[in-house]
């Protein structure tokens, strides 16, 4: 009876005296993949979106920064002689590359109207008149009127073609994708025939 009574009263102080032992949770190995990828997934979003931004801050900066040089290069002149177009041509070939590389970098066609505004912007401000009625591009700068007049053409242009090209590839392919109809041939001057009345 004493034993009995000793193990029953025993066992609750060893069961306090035992440390209690912490179960860690694994989680399953498809949850934990899962987890993975997410993540994964989300850093390459993040990225991609600095990319982007970083892509169209650059293609902005760059598109004043080409105005801003091609509207000091409008007086360019030669000694006794007429202005130089070189404005006007570095406008023709640069500004349709800037559009296209802003739509190419941020995958949106239409962040290509940011170098295009800081552009536009540049060559507003130099053809204006200061306070003091100093003004850099002149009204008998035939090669300034023409840069500013064709530089916004030459950026819609680099907008528009690679959509037309894209679209022309789209078409092509939808074309080429359905099956060809075939025609069953008949012979020539053979006639169908008819069942015979009943």
């Amino acid at each position: 009876m004493s034993e009995g009574s000793g193990a029953a009263a025993s066992g609750p102080q060893d069961a306090l005296a035992r440390p209690h032992r912490k179960t860690s949770y694994e989680a399953p190995p498809e949850r934990a993949h899962w987890r993975n990828s997410v993540s994964a997934s989300s850093v390459e979003e993040h990225l991609d979106l600095g990319i982007k931004v970083f892509g169209a801050c650059m293609a902005t900066a760059l598109g004043a920064v080409s105005g801003l040089y091609e509207a000091f290069y409008t007086p360019l002149r030669l000694p006794h002689s007429s202005y130089l177009p070189l404005s006007f041509v570095a406008a023709i070939v640069l500004n349709p590359a800037l559009s296209w590389a802003t739509g190419w970098v941020t995958g949106k066609r239409v962040a290509a109207v940011l170098p295009a505004l800081a552009w536009c912007a540049v060559f507003f401000i130099a053809a204006s008149r200061t306070r003091e009625g100093d003004l850099l591009i002149t009204g008998d700068n035939w090669a300034g009127l023409i840069t500013l007049l064709g530089g916004p053409i030459a950026f819609a242009l680099g907008v528009f073609v690679p959509v037309m090209i894209d679209q022309n590839r789209a078409l092509k392919a939808r074309a080429g994708s359905k099956p060809a109809v075939k025609v069953p041939e008949e012979r020539a001057g053979a006639l169908p025939v008819k069942p015979p009345a009943g």
